[in-house]
């Protein structure tokens, strides 16, 4: 299910199916006249590049102990909805915007939290991303110092199962309390934000890992529906996608019609993973839809701010589509994609605490 954008973004970045007899050229140029001003807008002018921090690797005596498994996968009884933005301000909630960092492992996993946080709440906390990511570095062993090998401590990526140990054991603060900008990076973290983080412990209530070329576990979209089904937001981690002929550019993630309709599409036969593209978000909602494989639509919160996802904030003609942003900020991608490409998964089970 693709709009005019989605397929004329997905035919320009796929020049491998010109030798599978697609005629690219011609179906885009068919689809000129119907692409948005808003698309075309975003397309003429120069975009930020954007930093990836998920770490493609698999780690030995990983996950650490404490984290539980996914257990066994629940049967599938129904395809509900499930929005756990219904009845929140979304519009009070500020999606950040992660620039060149590559903090999107802390950014989903505290975007989880806040909005567990935001049914105890009369509003949805602002917390410290930064905490969590400068903490899961400052857990790193020492090389050399562990029963066996970890995170390299100098690694700028980061797996979520490392943000998870970080929210079981050392919990979170406010932003206020561990600012992005202030101290400077490096300094550590101060005793005040690690007694207020510890006010706000999160056990972990499944994790999953399964790294590039890791035997993959069936039945992942319904354990992100069952945790859904709880009212607990669940952070995912999955590669971009390119074109086998290309070399460079932008990926499944980044693209500029993902980009501006925030649907990050299946990966395509004439597609190859990029390891070095990893991204995390977080999963905020389910959409049935009976034509997608596995039965549907994730909704997730992204941090790469406001532009992304943009095509939510324009009029649309009739009822919007399940592949369609529910605001600025936030994207889809269907169960099918998430089941096939998810590296690692992880949820809370936080019953709330300090707000």
């Amino acid at each position: 299910m693709f709009s005019a954008e989605s397929l004329h973004g997905l035919l320009d970045a796929s020049p491998s199916l010109d030798s599978l007899g697609v005629r690219r050229a011609f179906i885009m140029d068919l689809l000129e006249p119907a692409l948005s001003p808003g698309y075309r807008a975003m397309r003429s002018r120069p975009r930020d590049t954007v930093s990836f921090g998920v770490a493609p690797m698999a780690v030995p005596c990983w996950p650490p102990t404490g984290l539980p498994g996914p257990g066994e996968v629940p049967p599938d009884a129904s395809m509900a909805k499930y929005d756990l933005l219904d009845g929140l301000d979304v519009g009070r909630w500020i999606v950040r915007a992660q620039a060149d960092a590559p903090t999107c492992v802390a950014q989903a996993t505290t975007a989880c939290i806040e909005l567990a946080l935001s049914r105890a709440a009369a509003d949805v906390p602002r917390l410290s991303p930064r905490f969590v990511d400068d903490r899961l570095r400052a857990l790193r062993p020492a090389p050399g110092t562990a029963a066996c090998d970890e995170i390299p401590p100098g690694l700028r990526m980061a797996k979520l199962g490392e943000a998870a140990r970080v929210l079981a054991w050392s919990g979170i603060c406010r932003e206020a309390e561990w600012d992005e900008g202030d101290p400077p990076d490096g300094t550590p973290i101060s005793q005040a934000a690690m007694t207020a983080a510890g006010a706000r412990l999160a056990p972990t209530g499944f994790y999953l890992d399964q790294p590039p070329g890791a035997a993959r576990q069936p039945g992942l979209a319904r354990l992100i529906r069952g945790q859904l089904a709880q009212r607990r937001a669940v952070a995912i981690a999955l590669p971009g996608f390119r074109d086998r002929a290309l070399a460079t550019g932008r990926t499944s993630w980044d693209r500029d019609s993902v980009w501006y309709s925030g649907y990050v599409p299946d990966k395509l036969d004439t597609e190859v993973m990029v390891e070095d593209s990893g991204h995390a978000v977080c999963v905020v909602g389910f959409r049935p839809d009976p034509s997608e494989p596995l039965g549907g639509y994730f909704v997730f919160r992204n941090s790469w701010g406001p532009f992304f996802g943009r095509e939510a904030s324009e009029p649309v003609l009739g009822p919007p589509g399940p592949t369609r942003s529910p605001a600025p900020g936030y994207g889809v991608m269907s169960a099918s994609h998430a089941e096939n490409a998810c590296w690692e998964a992880v949820s809370f089970a936080f019953d709330g605490g300090v707000p």
